[in-house]
């Protein structure tokens, strides 16, 4: 049987990596070299996360847009020019530039430090069934995904296949059984699949017909498929 996981939410604690990056991406914006640094102190770090509801959906691209808000911003260009940069084009950055890079690629943004152990240790517990790791990804950060699963995966051979490029269409044509925290994946799932929710507080409300309901991977270490 293949089995499914996604790589945000089990592996990759997304939401917690675009909050820290938010706040960084904050400070470098308006507040450093300026003269405002002082102003850019625990406070200020508490009224931005103040502003961030708690059980969003980290993987609503439209519900990060307007939660993660930028102010219009004052640049130099190349040549020396001021330009103006719209929210909109900041956010973009936000996601696609460095504070992006951290986001996807640091191992620092483990869901927990024996994440893939685990993983390894429940694909050596289940030799009769594959193994495939999704992820829904775009060309910028494949790359940092791929970075991410090096980092930490390394060379095991319990783990064959990434699928980085799947949506709620392609994502059950791909797997038997997902485990998964996505709220569009447990909404989505057909009638001759197989579903193990991980349970977030953003998905909490949501009924689906699973298997069972875990916190992390590590209570399945001992569950046969």
């Amino acid at each position: 049987m293949k089995i499914g996981i996604t790589i945000d939410g089990i592996f990759r604690d997304l939401k917690t990596a675009i909050e820290e990056e938010y706040i960084t991406e904050q400070k470098l914006n308006y507040y450093t070299g300026n003269g405002r640094e002082k102003e850019f102190n625990d406070e200020k770090i508490e009224e931005i996360k103040s502003r961030i509801p708690e059980n969003y959906n980290p993987y609503d691209e439209d519900v990060l847009f307007n939660i993660f808000t930028f102010e219009e911003l004052k640049k130099t260009n190349g040549e020396g020019e001021e330009v103006i940069v719209t929210p909109e084009d900041l956010f973009v950055d936000f996601i696609l530039g460095n504070a992006g890079y951290k986001i996807f690629s640091s191992p620092s943004y483990r869901l927990y430090d024996k994440v893939f152990t685990h993983l390894k240790e429940i694909a050596k517990n289940n030799p009769k069934h594959e193994f495939i790791l999704f992820s829904k990804e775009n060309n910028n950060t494949v790359p940092l995904t791929l970075l991410f699963l090096g980092q930490n995966l390394g060379n095991t051979q319990e783990i064959k296949e990434f699928n980085l490029g799947i949506n709620e269409k392609t994502i059950w044509k791909k797997c038997k059984l997902l485990i998964t925290d996505n709220p569009t994946y447990l909404k989505t799932k057909p009638k001759n699949k197989k579903l193990i929710k991980v349970k977030q507080k953003f998905n909490e409300n949501i009924e689906c017909d699973s298997l069972m309901e875990i916190g992390n991977l590590s209570d399945l270490l001992n569950y046969k498929f």
